[in-house]
C-alpha cells in the first residue's frame, strides 16, 4: 500500500510540475496572439465577421491583407484575384470599388453562417478592429507611391497610425511607408531569417521581422534578438511550437488555431482543456482505496 501511495504522489507531483510549466508558457510571458486573416478558423478569412470574432475570442491583434482597386481604394483580400473567395472573377486591380460591392464572399470556414459577407474596405476593417479593441496588422500586398499615400492618410483619419502594425514582403512598400510615416510600426515579412534581412531592417528603420517559423532553426533567432528588432512568427497552430517561440523571445505569434483558454476551431485543445484532460487521466489512475478515502474526507465526489 505504501508503494502505491508513493507512486501516486510521484505521478501527481510530476503532473503539477507539467501544469505549472504549461500554464506559464501559455501566458506567453508577454507574447501576444495575432488572428491570421481574422479568426479564419470559424468564419471566412479577411471578412468583417472574422475580425469581430477575433476580438470576441480574446486575440490581441487581427492580421489582414490589403490590395488597391482600379480606383485606388484599399480593400481586404488575400489573393490578387477574386475567384477563390467570391462569386466573381478577375484581378482586384482591374475592378473599381463599385464593381467589387456587387460581389459576395462565397467560400471559407463557416460560410454557411455568414451568407451576406462582402469584400471589406480597409476603413471598414479598421473600424471593426477599433470597436473590438484589437490591434490591426495590415499586410500590404502591393501598391505604388500614390496608393501608399492613400493608405497612410486612411490610417491617420482612423486615428490608428500609432496603434497598428504594417507588414509586407514588398520591401519597396515598407520603405515607402517609412518615408511617409516615420513613427509607423513596420515589419518585414520573410521566410528564412538572414543577416541580410536583419541589416535591411536596421538600415531602413523597419521595426521588426515577421518570419515563417518552419523555415528557421533556433540558431537563426540569436542575431535577430541581438539586433533589437521586434520578432513575430507565422503561422503557428500548435502549443508546443508556440511555447518554443516564446522561449526564443518572440513578441507576437500569428495563428489560425490557438485561442487562449478555449477549444479552438480545429478541435485541438488549448492549455485549459489539456489540463482538464490531464487531471481526469490522473484521477483514473488513482487506486480505488485512495479514491474512497478522498471521497470519505470530502475531497472528491
Amino acid at each position: 500500500m505504501y508503494k502505491k501511495i508513493t507512486a501516486f504522489l510521484a505521478v501527481l507531483a510530476a503532473s503539477f510540475t507539467f501544469f505549472s510549466v504549461t500554464v506559464h508558457a501559455s501566458q506567453n510571458d508577454g507574447t501576444k496572439l495575432i488572428a491570421h486573416r481574422g479568426y479564419s478558423g470559424i468564419a471566412p478569412e479577411n471578412t468583417l465577421a472574422a475580425a469581430r470574432l477575433a476580438g470576441e475570442h480574446g486575440f490581441d491583434a487581427c492580421e489582414f491583407d490589403v490590395w488597391p482597386t482600379a480606383d485606388r481604394v484599399w480593400v481586404v483580400m488575400h489573393d490578387d484575384t477574386l475567384d477563390r473567395m467570391t462569386d466573381g472573377t478577375g484581378a482586384i486591380a482591374d475592378k473599381t470599388l463599385a464593381e467589387l460591392r456587387t460581389l459576395r464572399i462565397d467560400a471559407g470556414n463557416g460560410i454557411e453562417n455568414y451568407p451576406d459577407e462582402k469584400i471589406p474596405t480597409l476603413n471598414e476593417m479598421l473600424e471593426v478592429c477599433k470597436k473590438a479593441g484589437i490591434m490591426p496588422v495590415i499586410e500590404i500586398k502591393n501598391g505604388d507611391a500614390e496608393n501608399l499615400e492613400t493608405l497612410a492618410c486612411q490610417l491617420d483619419a482612423s486615428g490608428i497610425t500609432d496603434k497598428c502594425t504594417v507588414i509586407s514582403f514588398e520591401r519597396d512598400c515598407l520603405i515607402g511607408m517609412r518615408r511617409l510615416r516615420p513613427t509607423l510600426d513596420l515589419r518585414l515579412l520573410i521566410g528564412k531569417v538572414t543577416k541580410e534581412s536583419i541589416a535591411f531592417c536596421v538600415k531602413n528603420k523597419i521595426n521588426g521581422i515577421s518570419c515563417n517559423y518552419k523555415s528557421n532553426l533556433p540558431h537563426r533567432y540569436k542575431p535577430l534578438r541581438e539586433s533589437g528588432l521586434k520578432m513575430t512568427a507565422w503561422t503557428v497552430n500548435d502549443l508546443a511550437n508556440a511555447n518554443n517561440l516564446t522561449d526564443q523571445g518572440f513578441e507576437y505569434i500569428t495563428t489560425d488555431a490557438l485561442v487562449p483558454g478555449t477549444v479552438n476551431a480545429r478541435g485541438e485543445h488549448s492549455v485549459k482543456a489539456d489540463i482538464t484532460t490531464l487531471l481526469l487521466r490522473i484521477w483514473d489512475k488513482v487506486p480505488a482505496f485512495l479514491k474512497n478515502a478522498l471521497k470519505g474526507c470530502g475531497v472528491a465526489s
